[in-house]
């Protein structure tokens, strides 16, 4: 909002678009009412119209605010869904995690928590509309290849497939475990109203499982991470 009380004072053709759980009332805008509008909630498939005339996705998230370690991702799934469609992503990285993966400004414009400096980038985009466009076009390609069935759920079939087919010997400790841990899944099925101590089963679980098991499923865990992003 702070970015387009800004761009509105240099620019009368731009408009402001809000969607989700927003209105005129969860921040002042009377300032800018007539370059504004708010949408509400919207479906997946109500995206193919809604970003059809959209230039930019502006998203300045940061970490550690509704919590202390929560974060939206990078970049959110609003962005991708904005970027798949050929608006362009202007967002922030607080936490590093692009790397050199999406070329920025070429195919994403890594913005700073600051609205005075990215309405200075957003006006230099506003009159640069030829850069503007080939970053549209630059990141949507780069989104298709980064979420494709090849980049994402192919690898990590090929890592299961791998992991599975891959025999190891359990120990007595090892069968020891497996026999405990059957009795503590059998004690919750039958104890299921006391769901507060679900924290104290996962713990459980955490103590008796074998450590086969636990290195596949750390190592596919890690594997995957990696993968989030190529």
């Amino acid at each position: 909002i702070e970015v387009a009380k800004i761009l509105s004072k240099k620019y009368s053709n731009i408009t402001f678009h809000v969607v989700g759980g927003f209105n005129e009332e969860t921040i002042d805008v009377s300032d800018i009412k007539e370059s504004i509008k708010f949408y509400g909630m919207l479906s997946i498939h109500e995206f193919d119209d809604f970003f059809i005339d959209k230039d930019i996705i502006l998203s300045p998230n940061i970490p550690n605010i509704l919590a202390n370690g929560a974060f939206d991702g990078f970049p959110t799934g609003s962005c991708v869904e904005a970027g798949l469609r050929k608006t362009a992503i202007f967002c922030t990285d607080m936490l590093n995690l692009n790397g050199d993966k999406i070329k920025e400004n070429e195919e994403i414009v890594i913005v700073p928590h600051n609205a005075l400096e990215i309405s200075e980038i957003i006006s230099y985009y506003y009159n640069n509309p030829e850069a503007l466009k080939q970053i549209c076009e630059n990141g949507q390609k780069k989104l298709l290849d980064i979420y494709s069935y090849e980049s994402q759920i192919k690898p990590r079939i090929e890592i299961l497939k791998r992991e599975i087919s891959q025999p190891f010997e359990l120990t007595i400790e090892d069968k020891l475990k497996i026999k405990r841990l059957a009795r503590v899944n059998k004690k919750f099925c039958l104890d299921n109203i006391r769901v507060f101590l679900i924290q104290k089963y996962g713990q459980v679980y955490m103590d008796y499982c074998p450590d086969p098991i636990k290195k596949v499923y750390k190592g596919i865990k890690r594997i995957i991470r990696n993968r989030y992003i190529r």
